[in-house]
């Protein structure tokens, strides 16, 4: 056999030590809307953006997004000359992959009506961040002689075996025959 015909001192050993593991950061979730003034009209659009940040570690993580659109609100597509988007990914920083994002729809049940959903799912190395833009088209399902809605959007991230944090913004949006001069002010 071959191990039989070295000699002692032909041969070196060779000890191979796993590199010590590395430590995750800390995740930071912003989400924000952004709107050319509000109240919002009541068939608008306003642009949503979710910034996810690993800060610090020295390891990459895996992590995810999801954000559950309220309803009647839906993802509007922008289209320019590489073709039509839901969601555009971007990571200023780089370090985070894969720059796309899935836009999913939760079936009506009973009766809840059908949600969309953006989810992103991949990689952030240390201080890196990814950041997702969406066009939402607003359309305000009012009662009979209400003037305004609030639209409260959450968006929820995690890293992989770890706890869920949230982050949230709110707009306003016009219902049909909203007056200027019918708003009514609390003086305390």
């Amino acid at each position: 056999a071959a191990v039989s015909s070295f000699q002692f001192g032909e041969t070196e050993d060779i000890l191979h030590r796993a590199s010590p593991p590395g430590e995750d950061g800390v995740l930071q979730l912003e989400k924000h809307v952004i709107t050319a003034g509000e109240p919002v009209e009541w068939i608008d659009y306003v642009t949503y953006q979710i910034a996810l940040r690993h800060d610090g570690g020295t390891q990459p993580i895996q992590a995810q997004i999801r954000d559950v659109l309220p309803y009647p609100l839906i993802v509007y597509p922008t289209i320019d000359g590489t073709g039509i988007h839901y969601v555009t990914v971007e990571s200023a920083t780089g370090g985070a992959t894969p720059l796309q994002a899935q836009l999913d729809v939760i079936p009506p049940s009973g009766g809840s009506p059908p949600l969309q959903v953006v989810n992103w799912q991949g990689t952030l190395a240390p201080n890196a961040q990814v950041t997702l833009t969406f066009q939402v088209r607003v359309i305000a399902l009012c009662t009979p002689g209400q003037q305004t809605i609030d639209f409260i959007n959450l968006a929820e991230a995690r890293k992989a075996g770890g706890g869920v944090i949230q982050a949230q913004d709110t707009f306003t949006a016009k219902c049909i025959g909203y007056e200027d001069e019918n708003i009514e002010v609390d003086l305390e």
